[in-house]
């Protein structure tokens, strides 16, 4: 269960498809924010935020913001944007520690520049999930109940190697631009992060 769980996650809730569409709505209503009241906590505001809603809201906007009504266009009409690099990053990784927004807005400005392409053209996401489930008190559990035909034995993670290899954060680092831009930030992505990302763009491409 626990395995399926870490799989479900690098492969299901977390797939660069799915993803693609929520960086694409979540990016569209932070345009359209200060035109809309989006983030109004009020209840009232709050019910009335379906999807359909919230997409015509952004829409109707028309001439007067049109990154936010662009992207809300594309993604009700399912042309998404393409992952152009994507990484799984574990506690070693360098970047594990600095997936807050004002790094990932960093990124993407420096990726735009170096691949000369129009601002908010370039998204950075980074998908955070704890591996393992949470107890009450959100913090991962540590043991598992073991049981065979002499009794239960709890047993520390640690001692499960298995297990063990797949506790702590679920972090993914992904790229993702429009379709016409996709072979400029690729490049750029490239100088950016510093890394040799050929089996990384191979990967993509079949996307």
């Amino acid at each position: 269960m626990l395995i399926s769980r870490y799989e479900m996650f690098k492969a299901v809730y977390f797939h660069k498809t799915v993803r693609s569409a929520e960086v694409m709505l979540l990016h569209s209503m932070r345009l359209a924010n200060d035109q809309l009241n989006l983030t109004d906590t009020e209840l009232a505001n709050y019910i009335t935020l379906t999807d359909d809603t919230t997409l015509e809201k952004i829409i109707s906007l028309k001439a007067n913001n049109k990154g936010a009504v662009k992207l809300a266009e594309d993604y009700k009409n399912r042309r998404l944007l393409k992952c152009v690099y994507e990484k799984f990053l574990n506690r070693s990784d360098s970047l594990f520690r600095k997936m807050d927004m004002r790094t990932l807005q960093y990124l993407a400005s420096q990726i735009e520049e170096r691949a000369n392409v129009e601002q908010e053209s370039v998204f950075v996401d980074a998908s955070r999930a704890s591996s393992m489930p949470l107890t009450p008190t959100k913090e991962e559990i540590s043991s598992i109940l073991l049981v065979d035909k002499e009794g239960a034995y709890e047993t520390p993670i640690s001692e499960i190697p298995l297990i063990d290899s797949v506790t702590g954060l679920l972090d993914t680092l992904r790229v993702y631009t429009t379709p016409r831009n996709r072979d400029a930030v690729e490049r750029s992505v490239e100088n950016v992060l510093g890394e040799d990302h050929v089996h990384v763009k191979r990967r993509m491409k079949k996307g």
